[in-house]
């Protein structure tokens, strides 16, 4: 029997204590994996700890039950749920109903309900399924170890997707990509369809998060090798379907970004930094790291609002300033391209040549 993890969560520690007297863990292949006082504790945990059931109470001081099952509803989908509350309340067990809690426990907790229910549990999880995904052609696991896996994979990344953090959502998928090649390598069936059958997956996991957040989508679907005759993405590998995700998940997470700083960052400041600052060493990531943007969040929104390039802008005042110093200054080619930020003397002649069709000393002529 493979064994099940389980998190408790309560403010009451004598109350943990009951139910972990109360339980009978090893006949139903449940470990104890750890106890947190309430609700944002306890998702903490999840992401650390990744458990199979979690069995909460639903009230406790900070986040208490239902703002938790509203989270894990979205954040931790494959978490089988256990209420527990003192309290013969309509209202939570309705909320544990719409979050699909799996069972809902009345307090004091009644040894042989508890069993029962964890038993039910149980079940639950080893009928839930090898098979995820949807469309015409599940996603089909050799083992429900490889299922766990995957588990662990997609809850990682939605976990970093609400994070914004697209480093680490980009190496989840390369990882999940090499993964799921050797996981379906002996597996007679194409991977082709079931590369679809995950990208479908987790494009409805970024579409639900893209609804939840206002964001459009209608230029995700450009980064998806996208047949049109079947209405589903057309990937011929498990790595092409991670790298083009990955992509997207960016994407999505960068219109998020832009959501929440527009009207924040005012594109004539970020003009000023970089009048005043182009001769130093300056780049778009520079002043994307000094304004506590992305890099592709503050390029779309320059070129939006200046039509022009962050980059184009450093080299248009470089090279104004470098051409006001030779020919109106008459100061040495050498000093002029230092105090326009170029230090490299023989890239300096290269890029003035190509900005102004001749060299620095031929304006002189």
């Amino acid at each position: 029997m493979k064994e099940h993890r389980i998190l408790i969560i309560d403010d009451e520690p004598w109350s943990r204590e009951v139910v972990k007297a109360l339980g009978h863990w090893d006949q139903h292949g449940i470990r104890i994996v750890g106890e947190a006082e309430d609700g944002l504790q306890g998702l903490q945990m999840m992401q650390e700890l990744l458990p199979d059931i979690v069995l909460t109470d639903m009230r406790m001081p900070g986040m208490e039950g239902v703002a938790l099952l509203e989270q894990m509803s979205s954040q931790h989908p494959s978490i089988q749920i256990i209420v527990m509350s003192g309290y013969d309340d309509f209202v939570y067990l309705k909320q544990a109903i719409r979050s699909r809690a799996v069972e809902y426990l009345l307090k004091p907790v009644n040894p042989e309900e508890l069993n029962e229910a964890l038993a039910r549990t149980v079940k639950n999880l080893e009928a839930a399924t090898r098979s995820i995904g949807s469309g015409n052609t599940p996603i089909v696991f050799a083992d429900k170890n490889s299922l766990d896996q995957y588990l662990a994979y997609r809850q990682r990344i939605f976990s970093f997707l609400l994070m914004l953090d697209k480093q680490a959502v980009e190496a989840e998928f390369q990882k999940l990509g090499l993964f799921l090649e050797q996981s379906f390598a002996n597996v007679n069936v194409s991977s082709a369809s079931m590369a679809g059958q995950i990208g479908h997956d987790f494009l409805l996991m970024l579409g639900k998060f893209a609804g939840e957040h206002d964001l459009a989508l209608e230029h995700v679907y450009d980064a998806i090798s996208w047949d049109e005759s079947e209405g589903r993405a057309s990937w011929l590998s498990f790595q092409e379907a991670a790298t083009e995700l990955a992509t997207s998940f960016g994407f999505v997470m960068d219109q998020f970004e832009l959501q929440k700083t527009r009207g924040r960052l005012d594109p004539d400041e970020v003009k000023g930094y970089i009048t005043n600052h182009y001769a130093d060493e300056i780049s778009l990531e520079s002043v994307a790291r000094h304004f506590h943007v992305s890099k592709t969040y503050l390029s779309r929104m320059f070129k939006q609002h200046t039509g022009e390039n962050v980059s184009d802008l450093i080299l248009r005042l470089r090279m104004e300033k470098a051409r006001a110093l030779i020919v109106e200054q008459a100061m040495p080619i050498k000093y002029a391209a230092q105090m326009a930020g170029y230090e490299d003397l023989t890239y300096f002649y290269r890029v003035f040549k190509k900005h102004f069709g001749v060299p620095p000393g031929g304006l002189r002529k």
